[in-house]
């Protein structure tokens, strides 16, 4: 197996699941998506992943091509409207199904449902189009890099990045159908191909790139691959990546790692003493003195992009000292003399500095500039906690790329404070709008407590605005003299949000020194804190409707917030451990919630203010007040209820319904009939500011007289459980939390707490103590628990009153034939119409008894109903249960014509009714066995009316009510 094959194939048989026991199939609305980004975009031919429970009774895959149709008797039926196909099977498991989609469906609209043994599973209508590409990532969540190959099968990454001009290989799903045409569940032919039918199109960074072939991958069922060319003008570094067929672009948020194409053009050693390389019409010559020790130098021509617009050749300069002493000459040829001055750019080839200007002389055909002094860059102090630096070798890190350009205007803006360089592509009125817009976003950060009169005291602030993407924030030393720099990328519905975003991390970066935000230099505890503030910092200006020169999109901002599932808030282990990806639109949902109000919002750059070389962002929020054991657990209980959704991706059931770290299973079925039931979500290694989503689902009635009692019997000085009910993500309510040695006590007459409800967890671990890498033990129980006798039999002897709300459903039938009647209304096909009648209650001993009478409104006619009723019964207080009777008349005033019945109860139980009062108790039954009584009463028999002797039913449908409590009247 290729190397490329190996980072797929976990996305093919990505298994996850358990089971609860043996019961029918259940897809979970939402549930049917492609499996590279998990969302509901569906095409022809596409890999699925089905999402639900009991969908299989294990876990088996495809061991061969042709996929199966079944594996452990499971299968998938998929209709489109005229025939029902099956579907082939990666893989099955109580909680996914991987498939793959017919190709040959007739209509925009399909049916998807599972057959196990147990029977069929509802049915999720989902809507496909011809195409919809979904590219397939490393992460395999459809975000970050894509999975692509060179040609010789090794992958691309950072560390083997795609050359400008070289071919590639990528991998996705969803590209419709092809020909020759293969059928679903069969591997791609590699003699002769199968192309597809609809025309592909990839773009690099916004660059068209040629494409040699896109169709199915030979060998693999349902895989597709698209061989294009990588662009020559990509830039050096992380590109996005786009692939679009029939209208359908792939997901946002993919990458490739792209290097430059150089062809080595010739080397000098150059002393101390100074020397010169002059290959052809490009020449650098050093001054005596300029290194301190001698230099192997070289020249490379080189195929890519630099930020600007090129008017001369690409070359890459190698060797040059981190420090030299005096200016550099640099010539490079030209064609032509263009229009306005000549710019030599200088870029660092690595990513890891902004761009150098310097204006050139144009003569003969060659531009010539002096390159100033090169100052050597400050190392970022970083403590014993930080992550590793970014593996960036010691040669890259020494190239510059270098070329000339004619298309650039440089100026001075917000009194001299800035030195604003772009091209002359940039739009009219994004130029006529820069000094006023930076003005008004100084304006904004000042007021959040920023020290912006700090900017440009020494020497304007290097500002560049450019074409090519970049991402937005970037903030970077300049090449030469080692100065913060700002790159701000051109877009018309971007910039202002752009420039906003990186000015704010500009103040940032006075505070710890930090030189990159993004991608280059080695990230610090700061850079979540910061990339937080920056996504903070965006809503703020979502508020300011005077500025609509952006458009903003909010998944852009919360997209990462999946980070909450898996990563403690101060992650301290690995490479990148910091980075903006894992953490910065994540958090920024924290830094939201501790303030929503951007006017009193000083704090936060109080919080920045506090960086020193040993503080961490966690420090400083405690140094600031913060308490962590109250505001990390109600963040996660905010962001449970505002953002978890299937449409977002962010529902643990979305990334398979069982959510495992540490080994936990957090899903566990709870059968509170059973005695001493109970349940535990152990978590043996909870990181620090980290929180876990799960839920215990009940898998039978809880009976009246019995109560789930939740507690925290590991890490509770550390930890905190909040808990909803429902079934699912849009039917949540809050029931309460979790902490210290509390116990939270559920009641079935608080809450519904029927068979197959879940009782969602939200557990967070709020250790917060540096060094903000540890974890600790968390656990918590779910027991199910009687009610103490001795205190309800104690409440209810206080009470001074009952009061009775009946209801039942019964069946009418005549008594000497035995047929069944339309049961009249003087029949009491529903005790609601007796509404809450009150009267008192007497007590004595284990035994009471209430009885009373009362008369109805004036019915329509002027008629009342007269009603009498009696209620009498004993407690056993071994039990908890009550058993009794009860009589009830209703009877015309008009005509006397009414009816009354007996209705007999034993052994039901008895539980509190928790009211705003707390001393509210009630009798719920309902009948388990058949009641007659004969009634006298009018009723109906073949349409006419008629008095007589009934009999009426009471079925297993029958409930009552009776309620002690203060009187509510």
């Amino acid at each position: 197996m290729t190397r490329w094959a190996r980072a797929l194939s976990p996305v093919l048989l990505w298994v996850v699941g358990s089971t609860l026991g043996a019961a029918a199939p259940v897809l979970f609305d939402g549930g049917v998506v492609n499996s590279a980004d998990y969302s509901a975009a569906v095409a022809p031919g596409m890999i699925l992943s089905i999402f639900g429970e009991d969908l299989a009774p294990g876990v088996d895959a495809a061991r061969s091509i042709p996929l199966p149709e079944e594996l452990l008797g499971v299968s998938v039926e998929i209709n489109d409207g005229l025939w029902t196909q099956r579907a082939p099977l990666f893989f099955v498991s109580a909680g996914q199904i991987n498939a793959q989609l017919p190709f040959d469906l007739a209509s925009a609209s399909i049916q998807v449902r599972v057959l196990t043994a147990q029977g069929a599973s509802n049915t999720i209508t989902t809507q496909t189009a011809a195409t919809e590409p979904r590219l397939f990532t490393k992460t395999q969540d459809g975000r970050g890099e894509a999975i692509l190959a060179h040609v010789d099968g090794s992958l691309v990454s950072e560390q083997a990045p795609a050359q400008a001009g070289e071919w590639v290989v990528l991998y996705l799903t969803g590209l419709g159908a092809v020909d020759p045409p293969v059928a679903a569940g069969e591997a791609g032919r590699g003699d002769p191909l199968s192309w597809v039918t609809t025309p592909v199109a990839v773009t690099v960074n916004r660059a068209p790139a040629s494409v040699y072939f896109a169709g199915l991958a030979p060998g693999f069922a349902g895989l597709y691959q698209v061989n294009f060319q990588i662009p020559e003008t990509a830039t050096a570094g992380r590109a996005a990546i786009s692939v679009t067929a029939g209208g359908s672009s792939s997901q946002r948020n993919v990458t490739l790692d792209c290097d430059l194409a150089l062809t080595p053009l010739g080397s000098a050693a150059v002393s101390s003493a100074g020397g010169a390389l002059a290959v052809g019409d490009a020449a650098v010559t050093v001054p005596a003195g300029a290194f301190a020790a001698t230099e192997q130098i070289a020249l490379y021509a080189a195929k890519g992009s630099g930020s600007y617009p090129a008017d001369s050749a690409l070359f890459v300069l190698e060797g040059l000292p981190d420090s030299t002493a005096g200016p550099i000459a640099v010539s490079l040829p030209v064609a032509g003399t263009g229009s306005g001055p000549a710019y030599l750019v200088i870029e660092e080839e690595g990513g890891t500095g902004a761009a150098t200007l310097l204006e050139a002389v144009v003569s003969a055909g060659r531009a010539s500039a002096a390159v100033p002094t090169r100052a050597a860059a400050a190392e970022p102090q970083r403590t014993s906690t930080d992550a590793a630096p970014k593996a960036v070798s010691t040669a890259r890190a020494r190239r510059q790329l270098l070329y000339i350009s004619y298309g650039i205007v440089c100026e001075d803006l917000v009194d001299g404070r800035f030195h604003a360089c772009h091209d002359r592509s940039m739009p009219t009125e994004l130029v006529q709008g820069l000094d006023s817009s930076i003005r008004r976003h100084l304006e904004r950060l000042a007021g959040l407590g920023f020290r912006t009169t700090d900017i440009g005291l020494s020497a304007p602030v290097p500002l560049s605005f450019v074409s090519a993407p970049i991402g937005a924030g970037t903030v970077r030393y300049s090449s030469f003299d080692r100065r913060n720099a700002i790159a701000v990328e051109i877009d018309p519905e971007w910039t202002s949000l752009n420039l906003g975003h990186t000015l704010c991390h500009y103040l940032q970066a006075q505070s710890d020194r930090m030189t990159e935000f993004r991608h280059g230099a080695p990230a610090t505890p700061w850079t979540w804190f910061h990339e937080a503030v920056a996504a903070w910092y965006d809503e703020t200006q979502l508020q300011d409707p005077s500025d609509q020169t952006f458009v903003f999109h909010t998944e852009e901002t919360y997209a990462s917030s999946l980070f909450f599932l898996n990563r403690p808030l101060q992650y301290g282990g690995g490479a990148g451990g910091y980075s903006a990806w894992d953490h910065g639109a994540g958090a920024a949902s924290f830094v939201y919630f501790l303030n929503e109000d951007p006017a009193d919002a000083g704090w936060i750059a109080g919080v920045t203010q506090r960086w020193t070389p040993s503080n961490t962002p966690v420090d400083a929020l405690k140094q600031a007040g913060l308490q962590f054991s109250s505001a990390w657990p109600d963040f996660g209980g905010a962001f449970l209820e505002s953002f978890v959704s299937f449409e977002s991706g962010l529902f643990p059931e979305s990334s398979g319904e069982v959510l495992l770290q540490d080994g936990v299973q957090w899903r566990r079925g709870l059968d509170p009939t059973l005695p001493d039931e109970a349940v535990r979500f152990p978590w043996p290694s909870a990181p620090d500011l980290s929180a876990l989503f799960g839920y215990v689902q009940l898998v039978a009635d809880t009976p009246a007289g019995k109560a789930i009692e939740v507690s925290l019997t590991q890490g509770a000085d550390h930890a905190t459980a909040l808990l909803y009910e429902g079934f699912g993500p849009e039917t949540l309510r809050y029931l309460g939390e979790v902490s210290g040695a509390s116990v939270l006590r559920l009641s079935p007459n608080e809450i519904v707490l029927e068979n197959g409800v879940r009782i969602w967890v939200l557990l967070a671990n709020h250790r917060a103590v540096a060094p903000y890498s540890g974890a600790s033990e968390v656990e918590l129980l779910f027991a199910v628990r009687a009610e103490a006798s001795d205190e309800i039999l104690s409440k209810l002897q206080t009470q001074p009153e009952l009061r009775a709300n009946l209801r039942a459903t019964v069946r009418c039938t005549d008594p000497s034939s035995g047929d069944e009647l339309a049961c009249p209304n003087v029949v009491y096909t529903n005790w609601s119409d007796l509404g809450e009648k009150y009267a008192d209650v007497a007590w004595n001993g284990s035994s009471f008894s209430m009885e009373g009478s009362w008369a109805s409104a004036p019915t329509p006619s002027g008629d009342r109903w007269l009603y009498a009723e009696r209620v009498e019964g004993t407690y056993d207080a071994a039990t908890q249960t009550i058993s009794g009777s009860v009589w009830h008349r209703k009877v015309s005033e008009q005509t006397g014509i009414g009816s009354s019945a007996g209705y007999r109860f034993r052994d039901v139980p008895l539980v509190p009714l928790l009211l705003f009062d707390g001393v509210n108790f009630e009798i719920r039954g309902e009948a388990t066995a058949s009641h007659i009584h004969e009634v006298q009463a009018h009723y109906i028999r073949d349409g006419q009316e008629q008095d007589g002797l009934l009999k009426v039913e009471f079925t297993g449908q029958s409930y009552f009510w009776i309620t002690f409590g203060p009187r509510a009247d």
